[in-house]
């Protein structure tokens, strides 16, 4: 394979790209490298920067026969706000969380044993959703706040019939309070026939 370098330029002689069949890079006018990208066994790597010179980005992607492999590295991502705060960080099939600008957390995913629980945060920090969902039906809540930190609602999951056997029912319950933590409306109940639904032939009602 050919290790030719391509270059291009700006009008003022600075260099604008360099490019080869491993590496990438690229400049602002001013000389400030923009960005980069190189291809390795495992992946490529790209990193990119703001003209002020702050890191703007990092990230890797695996190729198709690495991307499984334990002992290679897998997919990541960080980004950063241009003042240097975090904006989000993405690990390969386990966590994704993104920040305000102010610092604060903002969103947070964590995958682990057949669950999913994500969080959602106000800029001034109080949480203001928090929903877990797992492989297992039943294992599902779903609860949002005011920027006070007082809950706004709540949804579970009961299953209605003991003894389910080829099918289930289950009631999707929803209350809501305002925030002064008073209850506003609710339990209201949704029942779903699982068995039904399998069949493509949802039935539910309140």
């Amino acid at each position: 394979m050919s290790s030719e370098i391509k270059t291009t330029y700006y009008d003022n002689g600075q260099i604008k790209q360099r490019r080869s069949n491993k590496k990438d890079e690229f400049w602002f006018s001013n000389g400030q490298l923009s960005g980069e990208s190189h291809l390795t066994e495992f992946g490529r790597y790209i990193n990119e920067w703001y003209e002020s010179g702050q890191r703007k980005s990092e990230s890797f992607y695996p190729t198709p026969l690495h991307e499984k492999m334990k002992q290679s590295p897998h997919e990541y991502h960080y980004t950063w706000y241009e003042d240097g705060e975090k904006h989000r960080e993405y690990l390969y099939n386990n966590i994704n969380i993104y920040w305000h600008k102010n610092g604060q957390k903002k969103y947070e995913s964590v995958s682990t044993e057949g669950c999913v629980v994500e969080t959602r945060w106000y800029e001034n920090g109080t949480k203001e959703e928090l929903k877990k969902t797992c492989e297992n039906e039943l294992d599902f809540l779903n609860e949002t706040f005011h920027s006070n930190g007082k809950i706004l609602s709540r949804s579970i999951k009961v299953a209605k019939n003991p003894n389910p056997g080829s099918w289930q029912k289950i009631e999707i319950q929803t209350e809501w309070w305002d925030a002064d933590g008073n209850r506003t409306n609710g339990p209201v109940r949704l029942n779903i026939d699982i068995r039904d639904t399998m069949d493509g032939k949802s039935r539910a009602g309140y």
